[in-house]
């Protein structure tokens, strides 16, 4: 399920390989998904998208997460293109809390 499409629009190319004057049509879909960027030991970022298991990334700068969690989602639906896995992502079952733990702190 897409969580949500961004736009949706029609664009024409040159058929590859396709006789002469036979156009290729495609669409073009975007999907938004929810990425969790936190700080990690060594001083970089790190970006991981709850939806798509085992897809994170990391970069310097807050930027650079998110071109690198991109390329990250784009690879990720890429081999499950490749492979015909599905991939669902439905961030709408996503619950987002917090949660208190008591801790001893000993002296």
């Amino acid at each position: 399920m897409v969580l949500g499409v961004l736009k949706k629009k029609e664009k024409k190319r040159p058929g590859w390989g396709l006789a002469k004057g036979v156009e290729l049509w495609y669409h073009q879909v975007a999907m938004i998904f929810k990425v969790l960027i936190r700080p990690g030991e060594d001083g970089y970022l790190i970006g991981s998208v709850p939806s798509l298991p085992g897809c994170h990334t990391q970069g310097k700068t807050f930027e650079s997460v998110l071109k690198n969690i991109r390329e990250a989602i784009e690879g990720y639906l890429e081999v499950c293109q490749k492979f015909g896995d599905p991939f669902v992502t439905d961030d709408k079952e996503l619950i987002e809390t917090t949660v208190e733990v008591p801790i001893s702190v000993s002296r």
